[in-house]
């Protein structure tokens, strides 16, 4: 099996990670790993973060054969940062680029610690909702299937904005699990509908190490990595007229 270099990292929501691991067999090896929960100073945070995952692995950009990084959601500027980055990465070495969402990459984390904790229920269809806190009453929300024995999970729905009320409705498993910011509240909505959720404690973040660990299976992108933002930017253009310039 021919050998790969995978970079992942992350800026979506409040962290910024890095990892870089091989594959030269079944099981990728971590070469390099970098963690870090901050709330903003993620663009100045990860080219420092990029340059130490480097040196610990000791390899450079042209040694990377595939990039790996969120398309979102998260927040605006989190997401963009890790496009831009991945973006220009990409033009500069001949790597391969692919992605998939932020929740995706915390799901990956949560079927690790279900299976790790046996609590899958054989011969049972076992669902993982990541529900993230968007604020007014509203969640990011992603539904995925884990498989028998949890190592695994697939993507059931793609990423979603819904009101609290409306996620709680989500998922149509015998067993359904939900991590993430905004999973507490989601599982006292469904308590309210009379549904059961089993609520997983997880950091609440995505880490760079669990997208490197799975990036060999996603499909290598043929068109411009795009950003899911799911929400526009809070942040406006101002309408109001611009204030006249007087000459003295």
């Amino acid at each position: 099996m021919m050998l790969m270099n995978v970079l992942a990292f992350d800026t979506c929501w409040k962290a910024c990670s890095a990892a870089i691991v091989q594959f030269s067999g079944d099981e990728p090896a971590v070469l390099a790993h970098c963690f870090e929960s901050m709330s903003r100073g993620q663009a100045e945070a990860l080219p420092v973060m990029l340059a130490k995952v480097f040196e610990h692995a000791r390899l450079s950009a042209q040694d990377i054969n595939r990039i790996a990084v969120p398309n979102g959601p998260g927040s605006f500027t989190g997401v963009r940062i890790g496009i831009s980055a991945a973006r220009a990465l990409k033009l500069s070495t001949n790597a391969d680029l692919v992605t998939c969402s932020s929740l995706h990459v915390m799901a990956l984390s949560v079927g690790r610690s279900i299976e790790a904790e046996q609590q899958v229920e054989p011969g049972a269809t076992n669902d993982i909702l990541i529900a993230m806190d968007a604020r007014r009453d509203e969640v990011y929300v992603q539904e995925f299937s884990l498989t028998s024995d949890g190592r695994e999970c697939a993507a059931k729905t793609e990423p979603q904005l819904l009101p609290r009320s409306q996620a709680a409705m989500l998922g149509a498993a015998d067993r359904l699990f939900v991590a993430g910011t905004g999973a507490e509240v989601i599982a006292g909505e469904a308590k309210k509908l009379g549904r059961d959720m089993t609520m997983i404690a997880h950091a609440g973040v995505p880490d760079a190490l669990d997208l490197a660990r799975c990036a060999r299976r996603l499909v290598p992108l043929s068109e411009p990595l795009m950003p899911v933002y799911l929400r526009p930017p809070d942040a406006k253009p101002s309408t109001k007229p611009a204030i006249q310039r007087t000459t003295p």
